[in-house]
């Protein structure tokens, strides 16, 4: 089965492609939800970082409080280090078991905001890039989520450039423009990978 990557920036319109592709059976998995996962009570990544951050990092109901370690890490890289030390082995390891899990499809596409970031490229025959200018980015993140502007350029900050993003792509989607103009891109880029797998 092809594998296939999917990333863009933050308000890139990443999620709308990751729900489109669904709509047209194709199995997507959600590297955030794996993200979420690993750190659940019970789990040895959470454990560990308790170890490493103190109580204070799990709330009064034994889940993660990732409100208090945002703050720590957010503007300490080496705070940021330690904790994806911790946790990204755990996330690649349970992202490579459900891609092996995933069957019955010419292609799977794996949701990952942190691709280029993270170094995951070599785990995918193919990586999509959601692309739009920096600036959409801001404006469409404040009014999607209501956020403070200085907070998204911080995010955006912290990701990797759009030129980075752009030299890992080997299938790029065009969003700069309205919303409906990308779902004939997503046809055709559907119909690409599958041609690309075979089907």
């Amino acid at each position: 089965m092809l594998k296939v990557g999917l990333t863009g920036g933050i308000g890139s319109g990443k999620s709308t492609v990751a729900k489109y592709l669904k709509t047209l059976g194709v199995p997507v998995i959600d590297a955030d939800q794996v993200a979420r996962s690993v750190v659940e009570p019970g789990q040895v990544a959470l454990r560990e970082i308790v170890e490493v951050f103190g109580e204070s990092s799990l709330r009064s109901n034994g889940e993660l409080n990732r409100e208090w370690l945002r703050e720590q890490v957010f503007d300490d890289p080496a705070a940021r280090a330690r904790l994806e030390a911790i946790t990204h082995p755990y996330i690649r390891q349970r992202l490579l078991a459900a891609m092996a899990e995933q069957s019955g499809a010419n292609y799977l596409v794996v949701d990952i905001p942190l691709l280029v970031e993270k170094g995951y490229q070599s785990l995918f025959d193919a990586i999509v890039v959601v692309d739009c200018e920096p600036e959409q980015q801001l404006e469409r993140t404040v009014q999607r989520d209501g956020s403070d502007a200085a907070l998204i350029k911080g995010i955006m900050q912290a990701q990797s450039s759009r030129a980075e993003r752009l030299k890992s792509a080997t299938h790029i989607l065009d969003n700069r423009s309205v919303q409906d103009a990308l779902y004939p891109q997503i046809n055709q880029l559907h119909r690409d990978l599958s041609l690309l797998a075979g089907a």
